[in-house]
């Protein structure tokens, strides 16, 4: 369990992706990562990530009930 006071774990490399590809340009396209550590944050709502299993890639579709929980 990870303290409250140090903030959620988001890869930083997933996070300007997303940054890049959707809050700036407006554009939705699958973001293909390996950071299954990763937590969900309010940015990532109905976006499509596609998350390495150690084999292939699987598509995750992500709500808003989904927040603070790990990809």
């Amino acid at each position: 369990m990870r303290s409250k006071w140090k903030g959620p774990n988001i890869d930083w490399k997933l996070y300007e992706q997303i940054k890049a590809s959707v809050i700036e340009t407006k554009q939705i396209r699958n973001i293909r990562t390996m950071s299954r550590s990763s937590s969900i944050i309010p940015e990532f709502v109905n976006l499509r990530i596609d998350v390495y299993n150690g084999r292939y890639f699987i598509p995750v579709h992500v709500t808003s009930s989904m927040i603070g929980h790990k990809l």
